[in-house]
């Protein structure tokens, strides 16, 4: 059950990061103590004021982990990410094993699996085997994923996601959903390349701002669906098959199979 996160100065069970002068000098502490090279990130000012918990960031590289703390009682909540992933998070009441296990991630940069054999208390994501083989699999994997949750909710999607896997340049793409939309990126982590087409059903486009209310009434007819291209503007409607055209149609020219990382790492 998900913890309820608080802040260490408010806290009774947290007397020794008080001491230290807060979490972030407490975890580098210990990081010091274990002789590890990193240093935590400080979040900006501005990312600051809208986290209203204590909330630490240590970063190497592609790798970073988050640190927070639970309210009612003492326990370090973790989570750690790979090229935009999250691939695996963990908890402990234990300030040293913070610091361990945040230079074993960042620092080593240990796979998953050997991670959580070393440290118990970290549970793997099911992601994290295709995103450790590389970008193929982590890509072919989301869309079996995708188009099975989609079956079993029965969502007006489904068809959609079914023929843009007959397509090769889409296939190879990653494709995600946001809200009611079907949506696909150049890379597998977030943030997305946010440069493809997206679909939605027609009866959500003014819903999801691709049509206004006069816009959707001038077109007669409703079509299945609706494309918009990467800024959210109407580009047309039409059946699954007709959808999927589209989108083709419109791809960014440097469209290639997608790769590991963020947006931030595609130049």
């Amino acid at each position: 059950m998900p913890k309820e996160v608080g802040n260490v100065n408010q806290s009774l069970f947290y007397s020794d990061v008080t001491r230290a002068g807060g979490l972030g000098p407490a975890i580098q502490a210990q990081l010091m103590a274990i002789g590890s090279p990193l240093r935590l990130n400080k979040p900006s000012p501005d990312i600051a004021e809208l986290v209203p918990f204590d909330w630490e960031v240590v970063r190497n590289n592609q790798r970073f982990s988050q640190v927070t703390t639970a309210k009612h009682e003492r326990l370090f909540m973790l989570d750690f990410w790979d090229r935009g992933v999250c691939l695996a998070h963990g908890s402990t009441p234990l300030l040293p094993k913070v610091a361990e296990v945040i230079n074993a991630w960042v620092a080593k940069e240990l796979p998953t699996t050997e991670m959580q054999r070393q440290f118990p208390f970290v549970s793997v994501e099911p992601t994290a085997e295709s995103h450790e083989q590389g970008a193929a699999a982590e890509v072919e994997r989301k869309w079996q994923a995708l188009y099975s949750r989609l079956r079993s909710e029965q969502s007006e999607l489904m068809m959609l996601v079914e023929k843009a896997m007959e397509v090769p340049v889409l296939r190879r793409l990653f494709p995600f959903t946001s809200l009611f939309s079907l949506c696909l990126s150049r890379c597998t982590g977030y943030p997305f390349s946010g440069d493809c087409p997206s679909a939605c059903p027609s009866s959500r486009a003014i819903m999801q701002g691709y049509l206004t209310p006069e816009q959707c009434s001038a077109l007669g007819p409703e079509k299945p669906y609706t494309v918009a291209d990467s800024k959210g503007r109407f580009l047309g409607q039409g059946d699954a098959e007709e959808a999927i055209e589209l989108i083709v149609r419109h791809l960014p020219p440097d469209y290639g199979p997608a790769v590991q990382g963020t947006a931030n790492d595609l130049g």
